[in-house]
């Protein structure tokens, strides 16, 4: 190897170090145009049936996960006789060398140490141990964020190495390779009997030790005896070598070194949460355990429970935790988990300091709800989330009309507990006002119904809207929840823009001139304005800027905005959109799908892509944006087989969407599948005799097919139709054959990209 060889499309630019399987050169993608590290095996390994394997449960171990903090595996290849592993390039330096200079300030370990232990917790979670974790494999970049590098040891699902199996002690070097790092290893490993996921933990609890004091925890002159100190010394206690490191980190770390797997640290997701909540403790208090604590920052409001013993009254309930949501968003430099992530934990059991630790808050807002006849009572808290100390707490009964009052109320109390500083919460000036109970109710289930995205609850939430303005016309709430329905059925290609366009532009005056809630308004405005075509591009970044300038802590609108920006084809101000909603709402399935399609997959990086989908579908198989846009990804990089697998169970779980149609006959065609593509043509076909189907998704079957005039027609028609579809013409990958085409550059023309 030198500089100038060519692998396959990757021409080799620099080394940049050398191991004892191989060579890591910093390399050119000539195909995607970036730089890459290529890992590359000796000679020798590649005659070597163990390390051969080695290499490639590495890039098994690395392609499963996809975490900012573990460095991102893009390829295994082979090319005349040599294999190598492409992968991200990772600038900056290694732990190990930043530790040369002394133990780490206090901040950088935890961030650090939260980040390393995340990355653990997301490898656990998909089945992949690492078995070599140290500072030497931890890079960290010129901005201060770890990398987790070199899994070649990583162990996969249930397999367990020994010393007996590997046939050496495991603790030394066999022909070169290293087959684990003594000062790192569990007692476990270094006795040679089967190991878990603990093993990790043993290892992150040294390198915790080591950011703390500059020192191994069992440092010997000899392998050997860093060895028996691992078996059978107990380290100086972190306090004794450092007086600020606060008590419950050193318990933290005298867990994860623990000798007996019974009192080690069970598991790295509950590890994530104790140091995230240790770090966000330190950040509010003083290190050496004063009591003294500014306001939270950052709350949860959990579901209200719902005391009207009668389950069908939960969405009763939900509307008004969406409602105090919604306003406790707006308030200046408060942090407001999205309702997403909140209503995983409805009827929980669980404790409210694991609550508060899985959102990353450090408080909660608890509380319940009855109606009773026309009459609601509430009953509401502010909890800090560490130590379950009540902040606040208050009774309400209010006639039924007075709700929209009370939600401003209980909100105004809650923001006004924290900081009295916060700007006002309500976000309508006529919100404070009596309403028809009845409308009001019929607006909480149009919402309700609106949340769970099919399309017959698109429609019951239609019915609800239009209900609700019949009985109180002057109800903004719910002409805003018409735009929003009659919005997204368009969207989805369920309805003709020539039908809901109208009833949009007519809900979103009459909402305005009603004074409905401003961020919400300006959000509908903005998805209307790149929805409906012609786009008026310009004024949809505008409204979602005034959206995000009154609610700046709403995901959706986050959510929504980088999107859009995606669809653009600016994938740097879209991934901080996107980044930033995620803080919201952490645990959505939404925001992680989009984040692969609109920063990844429209860029074309779809090996960057694959691992956000695979991450969804392993919190959750049936997620149907994540399995479509899995597919997707995988048609492009030639994974047919495991695309089809994946869209057609996305095509079950939705009920033949028309959307999934179309991109199953594309990936029909583009698996040489064609006669399985024209029977999805034909259907498209035959339902559009019967209901409006957009020509976009027969156009796609066509663009499979290599059919381009016949595809070039379908798009002319969808422009004909003002289709919706037509919104992602700019970056869509199954338009790329098309792109020299003049019809498709005058297509262009008339869809105004900004530039």
């Amino acid at each position: 190897m030198q500089t100038g060889t060519y692998l396959g499309h990757f021409r080799v630019v620099a080394l940049l170090g050398r191991g004892g399987m191989g060579e890591v050169w910093e390399a050119e993608d000539l195909r995607l145009h970036r730089r890459v590290a290529l890992k590359v095996l000796r000679p020798e390994a590649q005659e070597d049936a163990d390390r051969l394997a080695r290499f490639r449960r590495e890039a098994e171990a690395l392609a499963a996960l996809n975490h900012p903090n573990i460095v991102t595996v893009f390829d295994l290849d082979e090319h005349g006789g040599t294999t190598f592993l492409a992968m991200e390039l990772v600038h900056g330096t290694t732990l190990a060398q930043r530790l040369t200079a002394g133990p780490l300030p206090l901040p950088e370990l935890m961030d650090l140490g939260v980040s390393l232990v995340d990355a653990l917790a997301a490898a656990h979670d998909r089945g992949v141990i690492h078995r070599d974790l140290k500072p030497g494999n931890i890079m960290v970049t010129p901005d201060g964020r770890p990398k987790i590098l070199d899994f070649g040891l990583a162990q996969l699902r249930s397999a367990s190495a020994t010393t007996l199996e590997l046939g050496v002690p495991a603790a030394v070097t066999r022909v070169g390779t290293v087959l684990g790092t003594p000062a790192y290893m569990a007692p476990e490993q270094l006795c040679g009997r089967p190991v878990d996921h603990r093993c990790d933990l043993f290892a992150f609890g040294v390198v915790l030790y080591e950011m703390a004091s500059g020192r191994s925890p069992f440092a010997g002159r000899t392998e050997a005896e860093t060895a028996s100190g691992i078996l059978r010394d107990t380290p100086p206690p972190l306090r004794r070598l450092r007086p600020d490191i606060p008590a419950a980190l050193e318990r933290l770390v005298e867990r994860c070194l623990a000798k007996d797997l019974e009192r080690r640290a069970a598991s790295a997701r509950e590890l994530h949460r104790e140091l995230s909540a240790l770090a966000r403790e330190a950040a509010r208090a003083d290190l050496d355990g004063a009591t003294t604590v500014g306001p939270p920052r950052s709350l949860a409001v959990l579901p209200f429970d719902n005391l009207s013993h009668d389950s069908s009254e939960d969405f009763f309930a939900d509307g008004m935790t969406d409602a105090l949501i919604t306003d406790l968003a707006r308030a200046t430099a408060l942090k407001v988990i999205a309702r997403t992530s909140v209503m995983r934990f409805k009827n929980s059991e669980r404790p409210l300091p694991e609550i508060a630790r899985d959102l990353g808050v450090e408080a909660l807002v608890v509380g319940s709800v009855a109606r009773v006849g026309d009459r609601i009572r509430v009953s509401a808290q502010l909890v800090d989330a560490f130590n379950e100390r009540c902040l606040w707490a208050d009774r309400f009964d209010r006639p039924m009309r007075d709700v929209l009052t009370l939600q401003d109320e209980i909100a105004r109390a809650v923001a006004g507990e924290i900081d009295a500083t916060l700007r006002p919460v309500s976000a309508r000036g006529s919100r404070s006002r009596s309403v028809d109970p009845e409308a009001y109710l019929l607006d909480v289930r149009g919402r309700h119904a609106l949340a769970r995205r099919t399309e017959a609850e698109y429609r019951t939430a239609l019915e609800c809207f239009q209900q609700a303005i019949n009985r109180d016309p002057t109800y903004a709430s719910a002409h805003l929840g018409l735009a929003d329905g009659f919005g997204l059925l368009s969207n989805y290609g369920i309805m003709a823009p020539a039908e809901t366009r109208p009833r949009v532009e007519a809900a979103l005056e009459r909402a305005a001139q009603l004074d409905a809630n401003a961020a919400d308004l300006h959000r509908v405005r903005a998805f209307f304005h790149w929805q409906f075509l012609p786009a008026n591009w310009q004024a949809a970044l505008d409204e979602y800027d005034r959206a995000l300038a009154f609610s700046p802590g709403n995901a959706v609108i986050w959510q929504w905005s980088g999107t859009y920006l995606g669809v653009l084809g600016r994938s740097g101000p879209a991934e901080e959109r996107l980044q930033r909603a995620f803080e919201l709402d952490p645990l959505s399935l939404l925001i992680p799908s989009l984040h692969g399609w609109a920063v990844h997959y429209f860029a074309r990086r779809f090996y960057e892509a694959i691992p956000y989908f695979r991450q969804v579908l392993a919190m959750d198989p049936d997620f149907v944006p994540a399995l479509w846009w899995l597919s997707a990804a995988l048609t492009e990089t030639g994974n047919h087989e495991e695309a089809l697998t994946a869209l057609e169970k996305a095509l079950r779980l939705s009920s033949r969407m028309s959307r999934l149609l179309g991109y199953f006959g594309y990936a029909c065609g583009r698996a040489g599948r064609m006669d399985r593509a024209r029977e999805l043509l034909a259907e498209l076909r035959e339902r559009g005799q019967r209901a409006y189907v957009p020509a976009y998704f027969r156009a796609l079957v066509h663009a499979g097919l290599g059919e381009r005039p016949a595809a070039l027609d379908e798009l002319e028609r969808s422009w004909a139709e003002r289709d919706s579809m037509l919104r992602d013409l700019k970056v869509d990958p199954p338009w790329d054959a098309l792109r020299d085409e003049p019809r498709f550059v005058a297509l262009m023309g008339r869809m105004a990209y900004p530039g």
